[in-house]
């Protein structure tokens, strides 16, 4: 097994906070305007680019395991 990077329960926390935000925004989009779709979509993209920040830090395939 590859090795865990430090402050790894932080960054495993985070990493499942910002996929359920995303999960939520993602619900709040349907039934929002036009204006605060913009807002919402911009807020899904600097979460998802966070999480892909997360997953280059832990070894392959770690969170498709415990998803």
């Amino acid at each position: 097994m590859e090795k865990l990077p430090p402050k790894f329960p932080e960054y495993s926390i985070m990493y499942k906070t910002l996929s359920k935000q995303i999960e939520k925004l993602k619900q709040q989009r349907k039934n929002a305007h036009e204006g605060e779709i913009e807002e919402i979509e911009s807020r899904i993209e600097r979460y998802e680019s966070e999480i892909i920040k997360i997953k280059k830090i832990f070894p392959s395939h770690y969170f498709e395991e415990s998803d």
